[in-house]
């Protein structure tokens, strides 16, 4: 849930406000909150609401990073890109597929036909795809394309560049403590697609279900590892804007890195 913490809640806001005004975009939506939660990075909303743990706030040396970690969730935005949670894109597939699965028990007749199979076979391989579940691809994009923008917007409202470097070291290394919270992650997503209905096996239609849930429930974490492994991870992330700011950036402003205001909150 969210964490009340009205003067850094303060200070954070103003951050975003000087980024949003370096923008040159007016009217751009949303505020920053702070949450309980003990991943490294923040998330933005639909609403471009962006919201930053509240254990992480340790781990940021400056404002400079705090203004880095916020000019990335506001580029996304500032993009459209979807930001919903993969957790609950999960849920929402096997909300349909037991849907679907209800129907079949309904009209069971003991009968399967080759044309059913092969629905079932499409209607679960859609379901997995649909919503970009597995689109490895257009995440990396997302994720180049907001580490672009935001750190054009970081320069822009005056802050020190080098601190989106700084914020992805801490991040990569975040990312190789965190293999194994991944790894239960992904088994809890597992189990939203297993089928565990004893009736199902009573009759033909019924372990054709069961064939491609289960074959789904033993598989969807191998697509979402795989999702991970082609959403690229921070240290690829690194060498990639670095080369951008290489190219586009090659004589920026270094001002001091602003650490009294952000250590005193």
């Amino acid at each position: 849930g969210l964490v009340s913490h009205p003067e850094a809640e303060r200070y954070i806001n103003q951050q975003l406000e000087r980024l949003k005004q370096a923008s040159g975009i007016s009217g751009l939506p949303g505020q920053a909150y702070l949450f309980a939660d003990t991943v490294f990075g923040g998330k933005a909303s639909p609403d471009g609401n962006i919201y930053i743990p509240y254990a992480m706030l340790q781990d940021l040396e400056s404002t400079d990073e705090l203004a880095a970690l916020l000019a990335h969730e506001l580029a996304h935005t500032i993009r459209n890109h979807n930001s919903s949670d993969l957790f609950v894109q999960a849920q929402k597939k096997a909300l349909v597929g037991a849907s679907l699965l209800a129907n079949y028990k309904r009209g069971d007749s003991g009968i399967t036909r080759a044309s059913d199979e092969k629905l079932i076979e499409n209607t679960f391989a859609a379901l997995m795809v649909s919503d970009g579940f597995i689109n490895p691809g257009w995440t990396r994009r997302q994720e180049l394309e907001a580490d672009r923008l935001g750190f054009d917007l970081l320069i822009a409202a005056g802050y020190n560049g080098d601190a989106r470097f700084a914020l992805l070291d801490r991040m990569a290394i975040w990312e190789e403590r965190n293999a194994t919270a991944q790894s239960q992650s992904n088994a809890l997503i597992d189990q939203l697609f297993m089928v565990n209905d004893p009736e199902l096996k009573k009759n033909a239609t019924g372990e054709l279900l069961g064939g491609p849930l289960d074959k789904s429930a033993t598989t969807v974490g191998s697509f979402v590892n795989r999702l991970n492994q082609n959403h690229d991870g921070a240290e690829k992330r690194y060498d990639s804007l670095l080369s951008y700011v290489d190219m586009h950036y090659p004589d920026a402003p270094t001002p001091a890195l602003e650490t009294r205001n952000w250590q005193a909150i």
